[in-house]
Formats: structure tokens, C-alpha cells, sequence
């Protein structure tokens, strides 16, 4: 009894450890770019200005077919932007500060102290693909 009892708090305690695993964040880490590159991107960002996600993918780049709803961000050459939610009944704009730092792009919100941060895998001016270190996804953006 003894023995069944202590294999089913391991196995709970195995279980609770795997899902914490897996919701967990991906830690922010370097990701370097050339400076001619960093300069490309940040003109890319500006110069269409708005970015509409159109898709996510798991950590994996497996397609989520569970969309969090509708995002987009409006990016100024000036380091201002802003985002248009509507995700999951909240809709609103959020005003933020953007850098880069290399391939990071690091979005400070205006409201509050958050800042999110991306790096940005790849782009050019149809399109983007963004690693989310907070729920370690990526979204997909295209111009709009």
C-alpha cells in the first residue's frame, strides 16, 4: 500500500514537472546580427509599417490551428509603434517603444513596465516569422 501510494505522488510530481516544462518560457539569449543587417530590418519594420500576424506555429513550427485572434502592429521609424488586439474578447490598442537589439526586437510598453520581446528568424518585406520567448511560438506576419 505503502509502495502504491509513493509511485502515484512520483508519478504526480513526474507529471506536474513535464507540463511546468512545457508551458514555461524560452529564456531571452543574444541573437546577433550584422549591423548592415540590424539596419535592414529596423528600415523593413518602418518602412511598411504595419504588420499583420496571419499565423502562429508551435516551438516546433508545427502549425497552431487554435488562433489567438486578431493582432496587428504599426511600427514607426522614429522607435514608436503601436499593436490593435483582438484576442480572445479583449480588444484595445497598446502604445509601445520598440529596439532592436540584433535579431531581438524588444517592444516597451507604454502602460505598465512590460517589455515583450522577439526575435525575428526571418523577414523581408512580404513577410516575417517571429520567435515569442514568452510562450516560445512563433508568429507569422505578413505587410497589410
Amino acid at each position: 500500500m505503502i509502495g502504491r501510494l509513493s509511485l502515484s505522488f512520483l508519478a504526480l510530481f513526474l507529471m506536474v514537472g513535464l507540463v511546468g516544462c512545457i508551458c514555461m518560457p524560452t529564456r531571452v539569449t543574444e541573437a546577433p546580427l550584422s549591423p548592415q543587417e540590424e539596419e535592414r530590418l529596423a528600415a523593413t519594420l518602418a518602412s511598411v509599417g504595419t504588420w499583420h500576424v496571419v499565423g502562429f506555429e508551435d516551438r516546433r513550427g508545427n502549425p497552431d490551428d487554435d488562433p489567438m485572434g486578431d493582432l496587428i502592429y504599426h511600427f514607426e521609424a522614429d522607435g514608436t509603434g503601436y499593436y490593435d488586439q483582438d484576442v480572445m474578447g479583449v480588444s484595445g490598442r497598446n502604445d509601445f517603444d520598440w529596439e532592436l537589439e540584433g535579431a531581438n526586437l524588444q517592444l516597451h510598453m507604454q502602460r505598465g513596465s512590460r517589455t515583450s520581446t522577439f526575435r525575428v528568424d526571418e523577414f523581408d518585406e512580404n513577410g516575417m516569422r517571429w520567435f515569442n520567448y514568452l510562450d516560445s511560438g512563433y508568429f507569422l506576419l505578413e505587410p497589410r
